[in-house]
């Protein structure tokens, strides 16, 4: 179950609905879908090894990802790779930050780990979702 807060009201998605925006996009557009999944992988498994660990008294924000498809506010399907941790948004990086395989990472001291390893990541990728996209479109007008 994935649950969306946007102020005071709040939306939970069970795994049939994820399914459904699956089968949407696999049906209107199945290379932006597979691109989309293809770069979420990506980034996730990059921000799972750059996580910072705590050595001492860690609660395992590292292992929080999730990743899936929601509508958002304008209508739109959208992929999505969060941390779900309620603190994963104010973690960032010091001056000794090691990841869980104790090896030192290197970012900018008082960094958001968030916008480094998931926001920035996911903006520079949107270019391979748009083009994938509009290959898909423009084969629908082609066969049409």
């Amino acid at each position: 179950m994935t649950t969306f807060k946007t102020g005071n009201a709040s939306i939970s998605t069970d795994q049939d609905l994820q399914s459904f925006y699956t089968g949407f996009l696999d049906k209107v557009a199945p290379n932006a879908r597979r691109v989309i999944d293809e770069k979420l992988s990506e980034i996730e498994k990059e921000a799972r090894r750059d996580w910072p660990k705590r050595k001492k008294g860690s609660r395992g924000s590292a292992r929080k990802f999730e990743r899936g498809y929601k509508v958002d506010a304008s209508g739109s399907i959208v992929g999505f790779l969060k941390n779900t941790a309620p603190y994963a948004w104010a973690i960032k990086f010091g001056m000794d930050s090691e990841n869980a395989q104790g090896q030192d990472l290197i970012y900018a001291r008082g960094k958001r780990v968030g916008n480094e390893l998931l926001l920035k990541p996911l903006r520079k990728s949107s270019r391979h979702v748009v083009n994938a996209l509009a290959d898909d479109i423009a084969k629908r007008i082609s066969d049409g």
